[in-house]
């Protein structure tokens, strides 16, 4: 599958809202492993990390609804601090991560020991400056 495939993403958002609730939540889950996969390969797709803001956005109003404590969206700054180990100055990551903090404004102490630890270990790393 071409990551950057913006109507293939839309036609999947469309049966994934065809399912119930559980169905509807097991398929946001293996959407998230899917992007997971393929930004691992491709990480500087627009498509893609839309695709995946979506399925973090549907994610989190399920497990609200369903009453889940899974919260897939932490997982989701731990794959953002793979990414930026391997190229700290990818600025897709950069803004899906300070997206994502901004879902839980309980994370922003965390946010900002990471963002220190990344620019003392690259003092010319503008990204983390930029974010911080």
């Amino acid at each position: 599958m071409c990551p950057d495939m913006t109507t293939v993403y839309n036609f999947r958002r469309e049966l994934i809202g065809l399912l119930e609730k559980e169905q509807k939540y097991e398929a946001i889950s293996n959407e998230i492993n899917l992007t997971s996969l393929l930004i691992k390969k491709l990480s500087k797709s627009y498509s893609l990390w839309n695709h995946r803001k979506y399925c973090i956005i549907e994610a989190t109003n399920l497990e609200s609804i369903l009453k889940l404590d899974n919260h897939l969206y932490l997982n989701d700054l731990k794959l953002c601090e793979v990414m930026l180990s391997k190229d700290d100055r990818n600025f897709h990551v950069w803004n899906y991560r300070n997206w994502l903090i901004g879902l839980d404004k309980n994370l922003l102490n965390d946010e900002l020991l990471f963002l220190k630890r990344k620019i003392e270990n690259n003092c010319n790393n503008f990204s983390a400056y930029h974010f911080r």
